[in-house]
């Protein structure tokens, strides 16, 4: 077995491109694909010692700046592999893989489709669960296609589109902006904006559950729940803008599940999620959930970084290494295996490179960081007129000077390490004018195409290419002078100003530049980047490390779903999140629901008599308000592995249906793919064209098929009654058939009995779980809950593979308490069951997105009924909320000290 390393190493040099490296892409069975500035896209693949290049596509005339790899039998009429490339041309071209290797090497290669419609530099790529391709661009738009023809626009962007995925579903897309916003969308429509950034959005990776992560030009990767509700993790550690994150392969289980028959590792952390980024601060970071676990250091700026799948056939397993693009025009391999690593001679020569590149960061400019003072020393006044400090602001040495006269610190430069063989300086000294404003150095800048002449004044740490947008746009110019205008300015930095601390230039590697450290005003333009080099334009504030927030109500770990949309805390207040009247013994209103009468002692009571247990004991409650974390719409289970079920189908019946009458047909097989793939894309026909699929399911397979096999037709079921009026009619059609739905279902899985088929309790759970969410199946639940909820209870240990639907059912169903009680002086039997099945399992020992659903099951019967806190109070809760008050997750503990202190004396 290969010995493993704690630490990625240098694996493979892939050494061709002639300019930067800026997409890297591979497919499953180990071939690379990079596109580069050079124009050209090529193909990679492993020989004994190393990468070769075999192909070389050359049909787009500018900078290739989008790259996406497809797997084969995703994109209809292309049974083998895909590569879709898109360039600063306005083109996109779709490769057959099978086209490309039969063309010989002394014939040019050209794509089997072109795709025209931009109107600006294509950036970005992802593939529809049917087939789809959607595309992103500079002209501010996304675009799908069908076919090769494009079908609608993605239209509300102010800025380009730096980035496109689809979501987990297979059909929500995701869009990365440079206004700061991810957009979602279903079809044409945007249905979620988020306000993701506080800069560029640059690159996404979606993960399960209809969750993702973005990074951008702040600095910052953050994770966020499904539909991007919340921010429920963050990744610090980059030192400038992030151009790439891309999620391991069990982060997004469904879609690799789809691509690959092979298992795949899974990590044991609380998302389960690896990430790889990469910078312009010249390191690609590796990441486990929000945790910096390892940073690769590159001579130049990183633009892209993915995983690449090793298999290992000993142990059965993937071993993930790292695939980098770079800007010094090297793609390069990292790996944890001792057995792949590059040649020491090779190595060495790499670390001596990285040693010049990357200088000592224990000093700047001579200076030790640690003899340095804070920027919280500047509170204090100077000791003398004129005293100057030079101050550590994150990796940057500023020097301040105290003027009495004005009580105040005054900035004066920024320490910098000098080039060789020259003193250490503080840079900032004037040296020429333009008007009466000084600047260290003035530049002409001549039009030759429009005959005009401009100066452009630079002081040591400008970005050059905003000074370039800021001429561009104050004189009217066209925005291609950008790039000819921050060449110049690089080009002719007076030498003495320009260390191994600055920059190197992203687009020609030639000449440096630092960008701005202090807190200059930031020009900001519609791109906010440079909209024709894809390079970062500016320098984003710092932006400090808060105590990293990480929600867990991200979706199931395993399965990816079950995520829900909880308050958005700056922006969403529901009508429930009102101060409370004074109740001052007299008045009867309702302190909870400010509505009718109330009377402490009086308790709930159900419809049905004969679930009825008297219970009247008091509880007093302090005014209060309702809390942020209070959620009171239902949790939905969304997505669906489609190709997966129909594999599990076709497997069943091909070995485990012996009588050819119960067997399913391959029209019927058509059919079923049919039925998920419009529910997929939210296209669903009527009720009656699928009506055929449904007699099958109830006739045919749930009484002949082998009970355990079933759970595909449960979550068929499930996945399509996501569509209400779909709902409305699969309903009509039961009860005209005389189909008791939920008995059935609830039979296959031996009632939710602790020794039924695991796979059968979970999709089951799912299923019962989403009946809450229209009234018309909540009807059908109705008279199910009490048994579901006894049946649940009896479980001594909540197996990990149903922790997430287990907590999602009981979650709802607190919900569903909360919206239907009636004043009495009763407990119902199924409010009884649930209160004490929440203080049982709040007290397990469980993973923390799942604890924090039963603690929030809790908080919304405690928060909005005081007569179950008694209940609560007798089953020893607060036990549970003791612990959980003492929890490093935030929210966890702010659940449990919120109820300690407001509930639970």
């Amino acid at each position: 077995m290969e010995e493993q390393e704690t630490k990625y190493n240098l694996s493979a040099v892939l050494i061709g491109h002639e300019s930067d490296v800026k997409c890297v892409s591979v497919f499953l069975n180990g071939t690379i694909v990079t596109a580069s500035r050079d124009f050209t896209v090529k193909l990679w693949r492993k020989t004994d010692k190393n990468y070769e290049c075999y192909k070389t596509l050359t049909a787009h005339e500018d900078y290739v700046q989008g790259l996406k790899t497809v797997e084969k039998g995703i994109i209809p009429n292309f049974p083998r592999e895909v590569i879709i490339s898109g360039s600063k041309d306005k083109m996109i071209y779709v490769w057959d893989v099978d086209v490309i290797d039969s063309t010989n090497n002394d014939q040019e290669i050209r794509p089997t489709l072109t795709l025209i419609g931009h109107e600006g530099a294509v950036v970005c790529f992802d593939v529809l669960s049917n087939g789809d391709i959607v595309s992103g661009s500079w002209d501010k738009t996304g675009r799908l296609w069908r076919n090769g023809e494009q079908k609608f626009t993605l239209t509300g962007h102010t800025a380009a589109v730096w980035d496109i995925k689809v979501l987990s579903d297979g059909f929500t897309i995701a869009t990365a902006s440079a206004d700061k916003t991810i957009r979602l969308w279903r079809g044409a429509t945007c249905t979620h904006t988020i306000q993701a950034h506080e800069d560029c959005v640059r690159g996404l990776t979606p993960l399960s559950g209809r969750r993702f992560a973005s990074c951008a030009n702040d600095n910052m990767c953050k994770i966020w729940s499904e539909n991007g509700e919340k921010v429920i993790g963050k990744l610090f550690g980059h030192e400038n803008y992030v151009y790439s994150i891309a999620g391991n392969k069990d982060s997004k289980e469904e879609q690799d599940e789809n691509n690959s028959n092979i298992p795949i590792q899974k990590s044991s952390n609380f998302l389960g999620v690896n990430f790889v980024t990469s910078s312009e601060d010249k390191t690609v970071k590796v990441w486990r959930d929000t945790e910096c676990i390892d940073t690769l250091l590159h001579p130049k700026t990183v633009w892209s970084a993915t995983w690449i799948p090793v298999y290992n056939p000993e142990n059965e397993s993937y071993e993930e290494d790292i695939v980098t693009a770079c800007a010094d025009y090297i793609v390069r391999i990292f790996s944890r295996s001792r057995n792949r690593i590059i040649d020491a001679k090779i190595l060495d020569e790499y670390e001596k490179i990285l040693a010049a590149r990357n200088p000592n960061s224990t000093s700047i400019g001579g200076m030790d960081k640690s003899k340095m003072y804070s920027m919280e020393s500047l509170n204090l006044p100077g000791k003398t007129n004129d005293e100057i400090r030079v101050c550590l602001n994150g990796n940057h040495a500023e020097a301040y000077q105290w003027k009495s006269t004005q009580g105040e610190w005054i900035k004066i430069g920024d320490l910098v390490d000098p080039p060789p063989n020259s003193q250490t300086q503080i840079s900032g000294t004037p040296k020429e004018k333009i008007g009466d404003k000084e600047y260290d150095q003035v530049f002409d800048i001549i039009i030759d195409d429009m005959g005009q002449q401009y100066q452009l004044g630079y002081n040591n740490g400008d970005n050059p290419y905003i000074l370039a947008k800021d001429l561009v746009m104050r004189n009217n110019l066209p925005y291609d002078f950008i790039e000819n205008i921050a060449n110049k300015i690089i080009q002719n930095i007076t030498p003495t100003t320009i260390s191994d601390s600055f920059t190197l230039d992203p687009l020609t590697d030639d000449g440096a530049y630092r960008p701005p450290t202090h807190r200059q005003q930031q020009f900001v333009n519609d791109f906010g980047g440079d909209p024709f080099t894809s390079d970062g334009a500016y320098h984003p504030t710092t932006y400090s490390q808060p105590k990293q927030f990480v929600d867990d109500f991200g979706g199931d770990p395993i399965t990816g779903d079950g995520a829900y949309r909880p308050f958005q805390q700056n922006n969403y207040q529901p009508e429930i999140f009102q101060t409370m009247p004074t109740n001052t013994g007299n008045d009867m209103t309702d302190p909870f629901t400010s509505d009718g009468a109330y009377v402490p002692s009086i308790l709930q009571k159900d419809t049905h008599n004969e679930n009825q247990q008297e219970y009247t004991q008091e509880h007093s409650l302090k005014e209060k308000q309702i809390p942020d974390f209070y959620i009171d719409k239902f949790v939905s289970i969304t997505g669906a592995n489609t190709k997966r079920l129909i594999e599990i189908i076709v497997s069943t019946n091909s070995d485990l249906v012996s009588n050819e009458e119960y067997k399913i047909s391959s029209l019927q097989i058509s059919a079923i793919k049919e039925l998920l793939e419009d529910s997929s894309s939210n296209s669903l026909k009527q009720f009656s064209h699928y009506q055929p699929i449904f007699d099958f399911i109830f006739n045919i397979a749930f009484p002949h098929w082998p009970s355990e096999h079933l759970y595909p037709f449960i979550d068929i079921i499930r996945f399509v009654m996501l569509d209400s009026s779909f709902a409305k009619s699969f309903i009509s059609f039961i009860k005209k058939s005389n189909i008791d739905l939920i008995s059935q279902i609830l039979n296959i899985g031996g009632q939710l009995s602790t020794t039924a088929p695991i796979k059968n309790t979970k999709m089951i759970l799912r299923f019962i779980s989403n009946l809450f969410l229209i009234p018309e199946t909540l009807e059908l639940l109705q008279p199910h809950k009490l048994n579901i909820l006894n049946s649940t209870s009896s479980f001594i240990n909540i197996d990990p593979f149903i922790q997430i639907e287990f907590s999602t059912l009981y979650l709802n169903f607190a919900i569903e308490i909360i919206r239907s009680q009636k004043e009495s002086k009763y407990l119902s039997k199924e409010e009884i069951s649930l209160v004490t099945s929440i203080t049982k399992f709040s007290q397990m020992d469980l993973p923390e997105n799942v604890l924090h659903r039963f603690l929030s099951a809790g908080a919304i019967l405690c928060v909005k009924n005081n007569n179950l806190v008694e209940l609560f109070n007798q089953l020893d809760f607060g036990k549970a909320l003791e612990k959980a008050s003492k929890s490093s997750n935030q929210q966890i503990s702010y659940i449990g000290n919120y109820l300690l202190s407001n509930f639970f004396f």
